[in-house]
């Protein structure tokens, strides 16, 4: 607004004819921008007819992005192509990408989309009775409660197609319908945008199930020449869903004061429904059942498609440590992670990924070993780099012929078959050579160390290794080829996870110049800086290193932007609170995200 006395000025200047014009303009100015702070930021309980915002809700179960996009590419959707130019939306969108589980229901979708977060446990097994936890047993407090609880005049409506979704979210409701079917939904959806006595709720929340009705009797996809398609069933409810939502947006149209009203309209999946069989993805996008379609729409917006991004272009992002001459890490105790081969009890394979951080550098380096000696161990083992290849020594010389100082990370495994009595090396996941197993592996009296062996003193360096993993099993070679890149192992927990009986990321930020190189897997303790399976430095001489790096051979566990890019369904409470104008609580704990909606001119109004 303009300062008074800048106002008296500027009267004082203008001839007497033109004061009295000024005057108004000048008055209509500041009353106009702070009219227009009024509508942005506050709620004005005046006898003004504009609202702050109001949030129409619409719960697509079963309606996977997939499934969606394709009765989009093939005019079946209308409604939702003609809210599209005014729409943030994608078919990529994520039911769940918290939650490790191959399986993903219906009732999980909902909970998602109500509450927030991920934490509600329903879906999971229940340990007592060990059967699926059900939409019944929801004790999180959905969104209507937890808005409630900040401003008790909120008003909410509640149209549901199903009585189960009625039951666990009509608490806090001011007006709730179990309406039993799609149709009812849609004609009471209608009838109260249609309304002239009373105005609308805050939120209206619509609840569809006949697009997962369809998936259940006659399939949610099909196998179409070697392509995974919806099934012409889902297809054609997808259809019939959208006649009703564009009956809905009619009506919201229509209303006299709409443009005022400034209505969010979301309309999301809760889940992708259930695939023909289990996939074994690597990442969540790639699980049918969790894929789903978002959009949100605001008359005013301009249109954006959200695209998954792309895993062939995923860097591997380390902060870790440069191991150097001295600069090594060991376990303390020596009778840890032996490898008792002569009884044939157990196979073994250690696995690590390295980088030279000198390109073309030569020299005798170790990488990681488990003996002692001058240059090579009388007992155990140690990996060794000589002259740009490296070789492990372990009672003799067994080579790889492998590059190893391109200033590229690598993957090296060493799989100790006790059964078929080889040693079996690999690069990349691809096997360079299979030798005799080696009969002095056993009884080792000396420490498992990261970048030296006891006992020498070699020009190592100066390299990286991070994700060291010692198991007590012959990894086969299909799955090393498959996983031999992968971090955060405890995220994944593959098949052979309860055999990992060691591992040391030493990639993490978290883990950023701590005191110690931790141990990850289950039988170690993050928490618990005494655990005796956790790698102390050799000296007080420590040097770190951070990057980012693509190699075709290394296919890092994506971190949480990695799914953050598209819409997940926990973010719809978070985007309605900020809609609403509702500062989130901090112990409400929500995990989603807020998207703000791109327009094509500042002035929204």
């Amino acid at each position: 607004m303009i300062h008074k006395n800048i106002i008296k000025r500027l009267l004082a200047s203008l001839p007497h004819l033109f004061m009295i014009g000024a005057l108004a303009f000048i008055t209509w100015s500041c009353n106009d921008t702070m009219e227009q702070m009024l509508k942005e930021d506050y709620s004005d309980n005046s006898s003004e007819t504009y609202e702050s915002g109001h949030v129409l809700l619409i719960v697509m179960d079963g309606a996977s992005g997939k499934a969606v996009q394709q009765a989009y590419n093939i005019s079946k959707t209308p409604n939702l192509r003609a809210m599209a130019p005014h729409s943030k939306y994608s078919f990529n969108g994520l039911a769940d990408s918290k939650k490790d589980m191959v399986r993903f229901t219906n009732d999980r979708g909902w909970a998602n989309v109500l509450t927030g977060v991920t934490s509600h446990g329903i879906g999971t097994t229940d340990e007592v009775t060990d059967t699926e936890k059900g939409i019944e047993q929801l004790y999180t407090p959905s969104l209507p409660v937890l808005l409630k609880q900040k401003n008790s005049k909120l008003v909410f409506s509640l149209y549901a197609s199903t009585p189960s979704f009625y039951d666990a979210f009509k608490k806090d409701i001011d007006h709730a319908e179990n309406a039993g079917d799609d149709n009812e939904v849609t004609e009471q959806v209608v009838g109260e945008l249609q309304r002239s006595d009373k105005a609308p709720s805050d939120l209206i929340i619509a609840q569809f199930d006949g697009i997962r009705k369809a998936g259940q009797e006659e399939g949610f996809y099909i196998e179409q020449g070697g392509e995974i398609v919806a099934t012409d069933g889902v297809v054609s409810a997808i259809q019939t869903v959208d006649g009703y939502i564009g009956q809905i947006m009619n009506a919201l149209k229509s209303r006299p004061n709409f443009a005022g009203e400034n209505w969010l309209v979301i309309i999301t999946s809760n889940y992708g429904g259930e695939p023909i069989k289990e996939t074994e993805a690597t990442y969540y996008y790639d699980y049918l059942n969790r894929n789903t379609f978002t959009m949100m729409y605001n008359e005013k917006a301009s249109t954006q498609l959200l695209l998954k991004p792309s895993s062939e272009t995923l860097n591997y992002e380390y902060y870790t440590t440069v191991f150097s001459n001295k600069k090594y890490a060991q376990i303390l105790d020596p009778t840890l992670f032996n490898m008792d081969t002569q009884e044939q009890k157990n196979s073994y394979t250690l696995q690590f990924m390295f980088m030279t951080t000198k390109v073309n550098s030569s020299g005798w380096w170790t990488f990681v070993s488990k003996g002692s000696g001058a240059y090579y161990p009388g007992k155990g083992w140690a990996v060794h780099a000589q002259y740009g290849n490296y070789n492990i020594d372990a009672g003799g010389r067994y080579y790889s012929n492998a590059p190893v100082n391109d200033g590229n990370w690598h993957v090296l495994t060493f799989v100790f078959d006790t059964e078929k009595k080889k040693l079996r090396i690999y690069t990349d996941g691809v096997m360079g050579s299979e030798n005799s197993l080696p009969t002095t592996l056993n009884d080792v009296g000396d420490p498992l160390i990261i970048g030296h062996m006891k006992d020498s003193d070699p020009i190592n360096g100066p390299f990286c290794v991070s994700n060291l993993q010692f198991y007590n099993v012959a990894l086969p070679e299909d799955f090393i080829k498959k996983n031999c890149g992968k971090t955060r192992l405890e995220e994944l927990k593959n098949e052979y996870w309860d055999n990992l009986l060691g591992y040391w990321p030493n990639d993490r930020e978290e883990d950023f110049q701590k005191e110690l190189i931790y141990d990850y897997s289950q039988y170690g303790d993050r928490n618990d800086d005494s655990h005796p399976n956790h790698m102390h430095w050799g000296n007080g001489e420590r040097e770190w290193l951070t990057g980012s790096s693509f190699q075709q051979h290394v296919n890092p566990t994506p971190n949480e932007s990695f799914y953050t890019a598209v819409f997940n369904t926990v973010d719809v409470p978070y985007q309605i609170c900020q809609w609403l104008g509702i500062i989130v609580d901090r112990n409400w704990k929500l995990e989603g995200q807020g998207w703000p909606l791109d327009y094509s001119s500042m002035d929204k109004d």
